[in-house]
């Protein structure tokens, strides 16, 4: 099967505003490498463990003292390709099963790599990434509701907890720095 590149957009379940990103990548890759790339895109530090639902099948690293899921599929054993993904195709990857980071992910395009000169690459996004351990994103969007409200009783409290957070701040060019080094 020849290599396509995959432009798809990867939005943060629930986030308020909207927290998301489109990345170009090869479908030539693992799962556990477009882990490493969303990782980069979103912010994350890559802390915790992760898994990819595509259709039925279940897609995680295996790691030692962890009970993997049954009939999991290890994510640095299947690539993308496998998939054969088309635009509109959708699947989820999840991030921190604590947190429950949960992030939806459609194919918008997919092209010839001859089409696209560099990848992977982020084209777009919007908002800063929730801070990891914050609690998941219902404790996130309280705490962008708080901070927005300085009468709010625990405002004090969260702006020295997350102090210098601009939630609206997005840079892609720190992202596609970050990306670079993953290639």
């Amino acid at each position: 099967m020849l290599e396509k590149v995959i432009q798809l957009r990867l939005k943060l379940e629930g986030s308020s505003p909207n927290i998301w990103r489109k990345i170009l990548i090869s479908d030539n890759i693992t799962f556990h490498k477009l882990h490493k790339i969303l990782q980069a895109a979103m912010g994350w530090q890559q802390s915790h463990w992760y898994s990819f639902e595509v259709d039925d099948v279940i897609i995680e690293e295996k790691q030692s003292g962890i009970e993997p899921t049954p009939n999991a599929k290890s994510s640095k054993h299947i690539k993308i390709s496998k998939f054969d993904f088309q635009r509109k195709d959708q699947f989820l990857y999840t991030y921190d099963f604590s947190n429950n980071w949960a992030h939806h992910i459609i194919i918008e395009k997919v092209y010839d790599p001859q089409e696209v000169e560099d990848y992977p690459v982020c084209l777009d996004g919007k908002n800063h990434c929730p801070s990891e351990d914050i609690g998941g994103i219902d404790e996130y969007n309280y705490a962008i509701k708080v901070l927005n409200n300085p009468n709010h009783h625990r405002y004090e409290e969260l702006k020295g907890w997350i102090d210098n957070f601009d939630p609206k701040l997005f840079s892609i060019e720190e992202v596609n720095e970050l990306l670079k080094k993953i290639k």
